[in-house]
């Protein structure tokens, strides 16, 4: 649930860069659970998935690496907090586990 959308195709090695390209601008516009920043511009709310692998995003530097793929960021420092994950669908019973 909380998780960026899944494409609607496999990623390819001949296009992979641009795919993952293409999913990051769309995970940032998506404010419900991608890149939501505060109407005064000092708090950014980010994706669980950027706390978790931190290091992945440019050595820990999210804000360098926000500033990279959104022009929507806000100069200085903003305080960078993250949305809360959702894990209700991993509890659901469904009748597909049977």
């Amino acid at each position: 649930v909380s998780c960026p959308d899944l494409r609607p195709e496999p990623y390819r090695s001949a296009t992979l860069d641009d795919q993952l390209d293409d999913q990051v601008n769309k995970t940032l516009l998506n404010e419900g659970k991608g890149l939501k920043i505060s109407r005064d511009g000092e708090t950014i709310y980010l994706t669980k998935i950027a706390d978790w692998y931190k290091g992945d995003f440019d050595n820990g530097d999210i804000s360098g690496w926000l500033r990279k793929h959104s022009k929507l960021i806000p100069a200085g420092k903003p305080d960078i907090r993250y949305f809360a994950y959702d894990w209700s669908i991993n509890s659901s019973n469904s009748s597909l586990a049977e």
